[in-house]
């Protein structure tokens, strides 16, 4: 058990670099994609690239499936069932991926070119940009076998390591295109970012086939351990289907109602919301195969342990990290983008409120995906996120203005909290009076602190540089104390203490 607390914080190290990294980049990287782009081509490729996302969905199920089948195997000892849940999944992929390809090219191509609102005088660019996002999309399902294998063997580094070379690239992509220039900018971006995602591809399937013996260009199937693989990703592939159909189906919404400008502050608020949410993957991303693992050896109790331990980090991180954000997003978007688009700071402020709930669903999905029971999960909770668009829809056809649309995707997201935590209660037995104690009074504590500390600073003080560090040194130190007074048990603090510089645990943990 030393050993696992040791590999936990040893990755969530790794993990920490590559998003502290990944998110300076990225935030810098969309400034400077937005300024070559312009508001127009940049609302074009978020908006196409968000068509074309919804075939990555198939990315989140395969690689759900991929990572939790390895881990039963890996937690069980078995190294031939490992192998084969590798092979087979594989074998399901190569399918898979053949039919996505078709779709995109046949149904996905004609919604493109014919149900969207392109800017006249744009048709030839968007086709390209979607032949380019579509051919990422594909090589991206390609990787995720090889990429799940990676992470369900806790090699961390080697996947840190590869999203810091990914983000690298594409700012030197947007760097030359700036300096330099093309004679359409869009299409040069889009095949770029199709390259850059062929040598990732290759990067996970080599590294993968020469360190894990599992892992092997063997096409395998077997009826009992498809139908097995099959029934897990179908239920994860319908629950992402539906995240991802809601937000692009809102994102086409705005589009149809305002056209490509709000689209363009969509955008903003979206890739905000992906690097703020890096922050949930530092810290689930190492607990997850441990949570697979305890639960494939049937220790409950440290699963319990390190479900509830992952919900409130996250939690608590989260908040220090978002609340001068939404305070401040005006300021921030203003020396991040030359040009904020309109409706942009609103948008912001309000993907970010709902990305805070979005970490309990996190840490709740991963214990409940850990038991292989999805049902609840992804068909009848994923009905809560499917109502966003008819409402959102009335909403816009009733004249409401374009921020209802993310309000209710952000109250949905709320309901669909509230419903797995009931969820995860009755498949786990979770004692409630005790994760209300360890986890939703130690969040609610911090949350009350920082707004009485921060809201009299943002109502009182004018914007400028002078309210945005005040407020943000006042979320670090009264963050900090809120957590180390309210946050956390005699046992934590006493591990905290403990802890060396270099990240090595004691002998005798009580973490």
């Amino acid at each position: 058990m030393e050993e696992n607390h040791k590999r936990i914080v040893r990755n969530s190290a790794y993990m920490y670099i590559r998003m502290i990294f990944i998110m300076l980049v990225s935030l810098y990287t969309s400034r400077v994609v937005l300024q070559v782009l312009g508001v127009e081509d940049f609302g074009i490729y978020s908006l196409v690239g968000g068509i074309v996302s919804i075939f990555t969905v198939l990315s989140g199920s395969l690689s759900g499936a991929v990572q939790r089948f390895l881990n039963i195997g890996l937690g069980e000892g078995n190294p031939l069932r490992t192998m084969g849940y590798f092979s087979q999944s594989l074998t399901i992929f190569l399918i898979i991926f053949l039919i996505f390809a078709a779709v995109g090219e046949s149904l996905g191509l004609w919604f493109v070119e014919a149900g969207l609102n392109i800017p006249p005088g744009r048709e030839a660019a968007t086709f390209w940009v979607y032949q380019f996002s579509l051919a990422a999309v594909l090589l991206s399902i390609v990787q995720i076998p090889f990429s799940g294998a990676v992470i369900a063997r806790e090699r961390l580094d080697f996947f840190a390591l590869l999203g810091i070379l990914d983000v690298c690239t594409r700012l030197a992509v947007v760097v030359l295109m700036q300096k330099f220039g093309t004679p359409d900018n869009l299409i040069w971006y889009a095949g770029a970012i199709a390259i850059i995602q062929i040598l990732q591809t290759l990067s996970y399937i080599i590294f993968a086939l020469c360190k894990f013996p599992e892992c092997t260009l063997r096409l395998q199937w077997s009826a009992g351990t498809v139908k097995e693989l099959l029934s897990y990703m179908g239920l994860s592939f319908w629950g992402n289907s539906v995240v991802t159909i809601t937000q692009q189906g809102v994102n086409v919404l705005l589009n149809l109602f305002g056209g490509a400008v709000l689209n363009a502050a969509t955008g903003v608020a979206r890739q905000v919301n992906v690097a703020v949410l890096r922050m949930v993957e530092c810290i689930n991303t190492p607990i997850r195969p441990q949570i697979v693992k305890c639960y494939a050896s049937g220790d409950r109790t440290q699963m319990i342990l390190l479900f509830e331990k992952n919900v409130k980090y996250c939690t608590m991180l989260m908040a220090i990290l978002l609340f001068p954000m939404i305070l401040e997003a005006e300021f921030i978007l203003g020396i991040w983008l030359k040009d904020v688009p309109e409706h942009a700071v609103a948008f912001t402020r309000i993907v970010l409120v709902e990305s805070f709930f979005a970490v309990f669903s996190y840490g709740m999905a991963t214990i409940i995906s850990a038991t292989g029971k999805l049902l609840r999960m992804e068909v009848y909770g994923r009905l809560i996120t499917l109502a966003v668009l008819p409402l959102a829809y009335i909403a816009l056809k009733c004249g409401a203005a374009p921020v209802w649309a993310l309000l209710i995707s952000m109250m949905a997201q709320m309901c669909y909290v509230a419903y797995l935590f009931t969820d995860v209660v009755s498949k786990v037995k979770l004692e409630v009076g005790a994760f209300c104690r360890r986890v939703l009074f130690p969040v609610a504590s911090l949350l009350l602190v920082l707004g009485a500390v921060t809201l009299p600073q943002f109502i009182l003080m004018p914007e400028g540089v002078l309210r945005f560090f005040t407020v943000g040194f006042s979320v670090v130190v009264a963050g900090g104390g809120a957590i180390w007074f309210l946050g956390l048990d005699e046992t934590e603090k006493e591990w905290l203490k403990r802890v060396n510089f270099a990240l090595r645990l004691p002998r005798k943990s009580t973490f």
